[in-house]
């Protein structure tokens, strides 16, 4: 995997190279992570219905928050939409930890001024 490459020209197309490396780790990490959380909120001895083990939700939780609201990787934003959503469906949830969640997915979302556009995919 090519994470930088000191010749990014457009002629040898280190760029896209170290794009793919980037999408790469973030795919890899965002499995990994997905099924660690899955693996913690089915052991039965974190007791019954208690899914991740809080640490751990806790660790990822600001770094998730920070991905889904980010305006520079598409690739970011969607490894914490991601985490974001398995967080939602399988750990029990604050309801200010499931608004902050849902307020960070939608911050990183572009905005339409008029909900019609959005559906019928052209301009009202």
């Amino acid at each position: 995997i090519i994470i930088s490459n000191n010749n990014n020209n457009k002629n040898n197309g280190g760029g896209a190279r170290s794009r793919r490396g980037i999408s790469a780790i973030l795919s890899a990490t965002a499995s990994v992570l997905t099924e660690a959380l899955y693996l913690q909120s089915t052991n039965k001895t974190n007791g019954p219905d208690a899914g991740a083990r809080e640490g751990t939700v806790r660790a990822l939780f600001p770094s998730i928050l920070s991905a889904c609201k980010s305006n520079t990787a598409s690739e970011r934003k969607e490894w914490g939409r991601i985490l974001a959503s398995t967080i939602a469906g399988l750990c029990p949830l604050s309801a200010e930890a499931r608004v902050a969640l849902c307020d960070a997915i939608a911050d990183g979302m572009p905005a339409v001024a008029d909900g019609r556009e959005a559906l019928s995919g052209r301009e009202a």
